[in-house]
């Protein structure tokens, strides 16, 4: 290329400042938000993407490659190298960022940085490319918005003994999930939705219509999947084909398997005291440096409007997390599979304005997978219901002896109910009372899987410290939460109890 055939410096400018406006609407396609609002944990290393696209751009303007072909080599490898840098210090910084974005900023990098080199030397050729960046700019800025009004509404009829239920569906308002899990809470007159994998969601229907109206937030859960990911050797995300996690399934191929894909935020609780809100969240949280996983509760507390603006400012705070922290290597781990995520419990409520009740699960560690029954240990968390001051963080063992407690309630008069899995068979129905032992795993109405009994269970003459179920169902149902029916719609089912 001659040197009247290269692209003026207005040129350059022009199209790379539009490039840049380009990988700005990126976080928009992904999180559904704009850049400015992205959580300051997820800025700092979308900045320094750009940064290096930035850098790759000037680098390229300077060397102002003066043969087609040649110098556009160069050109490449500073782009490929400036972004190496960027990936390193991602690694050694443990920045658990989305590899999506990650990937799409540099792909587009590559391509953009060169391209004002290679579109043709003639005017309209320039002028053509440069019209077509403008267009991608635009439909960038277009499309997220059009794509959260598109949604599929369908409706249902669901038959029960005493009334016929109108469900409605919505499919279409959200992203479709990587990880398993999620959970709703009621804030205001809308709704918080939580996704397995941290990002967080306001609806509500709009006045007057039956149009559901979805607004993602900026608030991203601190739960660091890609990093527990990383050391799975595995994405963080739901294998093709895959269903529910079948808990009766030990190894794979012979060898113990992280399933990262079960790495997941579990429950969400709202507290509204006045004009401010308390947002809870139970999570998992990898330990890299001594390779464990504990249970973690954050909290987010701001104003009500301003986390419902989706405002910039509130951050995430640890209030509780789990001890000991649970390791995935050695004698100590879970053997089989080292990490059932969907162990964990992690329902939520209030038992006054300051204490949070949390129920945790033994992730396994119940005496036959794992050496030491977790449940029946008092100075472990695992295998308990905890009350934790929302004060200071203060943590007390509540109750012991679970297994996997995924439903609980608390109920105007006070008495608490709780759910909880069994192993094959032997779900149960639980009311929570402060000290009692519920018996896992020497007390279960459940069998091995494969088995006909339950190998640590003690003989019915010397279970009788332990409470037991208000029900039990053999076999299983794969029981989750529970509500009491307390108000005035559905007359017929005042007082009882409503379980999934």
């Amino acid at each position: 290329m001659e040197a009247h055939e290269l692209p003026s410096r207005r040129y350059l400018t022009a199209w790379y400042a539009i490039s840049v406006c380009l990988l700005l609407l990126l976080p928009a396609w992904k999180f559904g938000f704009p850049v400015w609002r992205l959580p300051r944990a997820q800025w700092l290393p979308f900045a320094c993407l750009a940064a290096a696209f930035v850098v790759s751009a000037g680098i390229a303007a300077l060397l102002r490659p003066t043969v087609r072909g040649r110098g556009l080599w160069l050109v490449a490898v500073s782009t490929i190298a400036i972004f190496g840098i960027v990936f390193l210090g991602f690694i050694v910084a443990k920045i658990d960022f989305s590899r999506a974005i990650t990937l799409a900023v540099f792909v587009l990098a590559v391509a953009l940085v060169q391209a004002p080199y290679v579109v043709g030397t003639s005017r309209l050729h320039r002028a053509l490319a440069l019209g077509v960046l403008v267009a991608m700019v635009a439909a960038g800025i277009l499309a997220p918005s059009l794509a959260w009004q598109v949604s599929l509404h369908s409706s249902a009829l669901i038959k029960t003994a005493y009334y016929n239920l109108d469900i409605d569906r919505y499919s279409g308002v959200l992203p479709k999930p990587t990880v398993h899990g999620g959970a709703l809470a009621r804030i205001d007159d809308r709704y918080l939705l939580i996704t397995g994998d941290g990002h967080l969601y306001l609806f509500g229907w709009e006045a007057g219509t039956d149009r559901l109206k979805v607004t993602p937030l900026p608030y991203r859960v601190p739960i660091n999947g890609g990093a527990f990911a990383a050391a799975a050797g595995r994405s963080w995300a739901i294998p093709p084909s895959e269903g529910l996690p079948q808990e009766e399934q030990r190894v794979d191929a012979g060898r113990e398997v992280l399933n990262s894909e079960w790495f997941r935020t579990y429950g969400l609780l709202v507290q509204e005291i006045g004009s401010n809100a308390r947002v809870f969240v139970s999570h998992d949280y990898w330990n890299a440096t001594q390779e464990c996983w504990v249970e973690r509760v954050s909290v987010l507390e701001s104003d009500r409007g301003a986390i419902l603006r989706g405002a910039a400012g509130p951050e995430w705070k640890t209030l509780y997390e789990t001890t000991p922290c649970l390791p995935v290597r050695g004698e100590g781990r879970r053997h089989g599979i080292p990490f059932v995520g969907y162990f964990g419990g992690g329902r939520m409520a209030l038992l006054d304005a300051q204490t949070l009740l949390l129920t945790v699960g033994d992730f396994g560690f119940d005496g036959v997978a794992a050496v030491e029954a977790q449940a029946q240990n008092p100075a472990t968390s695992y295998g308990k219901t905890i009350a934790v001051n929302i004060a200071d963080g203060h943590a007390t063992p509540f109750t012991l002896g679970h297994r996997n407690p995924q439903g609980l309630y608390v109920d105007q008069s006070g008495t608490i109910w709780s759910t909880e899995h069994g192993p094959q068979g032997g779900d149960e129905l639980n009311r929570l009372v402060r000290g009692a032992n519920y018996g896992w795993p020497y007390a279960t109405y459940g069998t091995d899987y494969g088995s006909f009994s339950w190998p640590l269970n003690k003989p019915e003459a010397e279970q009788q410290g332990y409470q037991i179920p208000v029900f039990a169902w053999v076999p299983a149902i794969a029981v989750s939460n529970l509500l009491v029916v307390e108000h005035g719609l559905f007359t017929q089912w005042r007082g009882d109890l409503l379980i999934g």
